[in-house]
């Protein structure tokens, strides 16, 4: 027996444990029996062992290039380096749902073992839906995407990697947007959970926090990695091109931080449960819904690399995962819908809910866009696509109010806020936006741009006013310094003020994103040896182009002097690469000078033995989109960080299936 029989073995006794789980958790916490949930609760720790154990035969089989089997030998080859031959466990479709299937069976895992004391009531049907989604992917890749498919015969060498690929950026971006796609199952378990038990008050709220956090963080890794990986490959001068594959990597970030704001809504007044849940609900049947058109490459992208047949099953797959919530929703309606709506349209929830709204309008109008060309097609059999300018003109304007309200919500109290008290804490943040746009304004050359970056100040100065209220507020009691109190404020109440960070950290990010876009600068030119062209201040001379044969490429090696004001400040070297098996289809390499006010970026777009054509653009701002994104992750680890859970009101909820009410204290 082959050890890739072994896999596909494993891969059926998978199956069978989460069909056997997922009825043993639902039936155990239907019936209040515990030995069964407990039996439900073993079964996802055998699937993660069995799982792993898959995982760890495919990743030896690329290690040892077993090119008997069908999928090493479609993703592989021997001139590949070993990294690049890691990172083919994840290239293709076989690959990439059984890392999908790992990382949940093992996520899965670690939260029902962490939580199954905490969240008893919770953790038994979360199980149960975890296990299903398990028991979907294993059948998916048992019957219609077995990795462990052997060929007839054991091949001499591999394809290898489809070129595009072969780049450092396919060692971070794909597993990690694959497993913030993945990690939206478990908050949707929980959502379930909470409706099938009742249980609807603020436990599943506490139960949905780190599971959410992790899984909004691990998403913002992904599409930044991404970004940063289109960056420096595609050539075209930018890291968001508003691409079909892009989109949808996005839609369920939209609609995580509507949640991650909402659910404080929930836990502080009890209200906009229906809600909350419905974006728990959508973010999980968006993250299957961008599975779908990656896997069925039904929408043309420059990020699809393979076409499959389980497009189908996953779509047949999401319009049941939408019936089963939108039951239990109903279903509950009478216990979760709010009773009297909110006592004053200036209040923070009101903040909240018109957050939502946008983020929410944002997400409708991207997803618009991306299916347009499917439903053109349906209705008139013609595909009209949509591109770049729909989306900076529809969701623009939305995001600017989104930054607005940024620098508002803060300040708006909770139930009920007075028109005096409100301008009493903006004029100062008012004013610093204001005077940033109209200073800007004589220099730019639109009206939209310095509103923009007016209201990215408003945000910031927002924030520096609550620390700085908060600082003092602290000093006066306690008469610690300033750095004591900065540190003891923020560990008292990490979600408020770790939370302002990050809104700093995505203005920063923001502020790079509308000066690299507003001001960029694009030309292409073509040199012959020893010709020299000059940008702004830079002087750009081509000394040539070198032939440069690697072990698993040949390598086209422009070379280019770089001088600034005379003096010479370095070399850029951009590249094409030609690739065994793959050689119709060759990649670029840019080259890039980065400051800290502008990247200077090179694309070579053709040569020949005496000239050489370039796209050179200046990118403005760009390390501000580097560092943003840097300090989004910072700031989340000073908000999830452990620490004392702030005292809020309580908050009635029904317990048991009397209906019976006790109160909870989030």
């Amino acid at each position: 027996m082959q050890l890739s029989d072994a896999g596909y073995i494993a891969l059926i006794l998978a199956l069978g444990a989460a069909l056997y789980g997922c009825a043993a958790s639902a039936l155990g916490a239907r019936l209040s029996i515990a030995p069964l949930t407990a039996s439900g609760r073993n079964a996802i720790y055998v699937v993660a062992l069995l799982l792993v154990m898959t995982a760890s035969i495919l990743v030896y089989s690329f290690v040892t290039q077993d090119f008997g089997l069908r999928y090493v030998t479609l993703h592989s080859s021997t001139a590949m380096p070993w990294y690049y031959t890691l990172s083919a466990f994840y290239a293709g479709q076989e690959g990439s749902l059984l890392y999908w299937s790992t990382l949940l069976a093992v996520f899965g895992s670690v939260m029902i073992y962490v939580t199954r004391r905490r969240y008893p009531a919770l953790m038994g049907y979360a199980n149960a839906v975890i296990l299903a989604n398990l028991s979907f992917f294993l059948m998916v890749l048992v019957f219609f995407a077995n990795p462990m498919a052997r060929l007839p015969a054991t091949m001499p060498d591999g394809v290898g990697l489809n070129p595009l690929l072969q780049d450092p950026g396919m060692l971070v971006h794909p597993p990690m947007l694959l497993a913030g796609y993945m990690s939206w199952t478990l908050p949707f378990a929980i959502g379930i959970a909470a409706l099938a038990t009742g249980r609807v008050g603020v436990e599943w709220t506490r139960a949905l926090r780190t599971p959410t956090l992790i899984a909004w963080s691990i998403q913002t890794a992904g599409l930044i990695l991404g970004g940063w990986w289109a960056y420096h490959v595609l050539g075209w001068g930018g890291y968001w091109g508003w691409d079909p594959v892009e989109n949808v990597a996005l839609l369920p970030w939209l609609t995580g931080t509507a949640f991650l704001h909402s659910v404080m809504v929930v836990e502080r007044r009890g209200k906009l449960k229906v809600w909350t849940l419905s974006l728990v609900f959508a973010t999980y049947l968006l993250a299957i819904f961008g599975t779908f058109i990656v896997r069925s490459g039904i929408l043309s992208s420059v990020h699809n690399f393979a076409e499959s047949d389980v497009g189908g099953l996953f779509l047949g797959y999401f319009v049941g995962a939408m019936i089963l919530p939108l039951v239990l929703l109903f279903w509950r309606l009478p216990r979760i819908r709010d009773e009297e709506g909110f006592e004053a349209v200036l209040s923070r929830e009101s903040g909240f809910l018109f957050n939502n709204v946008l983020l929410f309008s944002i997400a409708f109008a991207t997803f618009w866009g991306t299916v347009y060309p499917m439903v053109s097609e349906a209705l008139g059999n013609q595909r009209l696509t949509v591109s770049a300018p729909f989306y900076l003109k529809v969701n623009g304007p939305l995001f600017l109010a989104l930054v607005l309200l940024m620098g508002v919500g803060p300040l708006l109290a909770w139930r009920k806020s007075t028109g005096q008290a409100l301008w009493r804490h903006l004029r100062i943040p008012i004013t610093a936006g204001v005077l940033t746009a109209a200073l800007l304004a004589p220099l730019l050359r639109d009206v939209i741009t310095p509103i923009a970056f007016g209201a990215c100040a408003f945000v910031l100065a927002t924030v520096a006013q609550e620390y700085a209220r908060g600082v003092r507020i602290r000093r006066n009691t306690t008469r610690e310094s300033y750095p004591a109190a900065v540190t003891g404020l923020v560990s008292r109440d990490r979600r408020r003020y770790g939370g302002y960070l990050v809104h700093v950290a995505i203005v920063v990010l923001g502020i790079g994103l509308i000066a690299s876009t507003a001001f960029q600068s694009a030309t292409e030119v073509n040199l012959l040896r020893g010709e020299s062209v000059t940008i702004d201040d830079y002087t750009i001379t081509y000394a040539g182009t070198a032939s440069i044969q690697e072990p698993n490429r040949q390598v086209f090696s422009s070379q280019l002097i770089l001088e600034e004001d005379g003096t010479t400040v370095g070399q850029l070297f951009p590249k094409t690469q030609v690739y065994p098996n793959f050689e119709t289809q060759p990649t670029n390499r840019v080259a890039v000078y980065s400051t800290w006010e502008h990247d200077l970026y090179v694309f070579q777009a053709g040569f020949d033995d005496e000239s050489a054509t370039f796209a050179i653009f200046i990118n403005p701002l760009m390390t501000l989109v580097w560092l943003g994104s840097s300090m989004i992750f910072l700031a989340l680890l000073i908000t999830a960080w452990p620490g004392r859970v702030p005292a809020v009101r309580p908050v009635w909820e029904p317990v048991g299936s009397a209906g019976t009410a006790a109160p909870r204290r989030s």
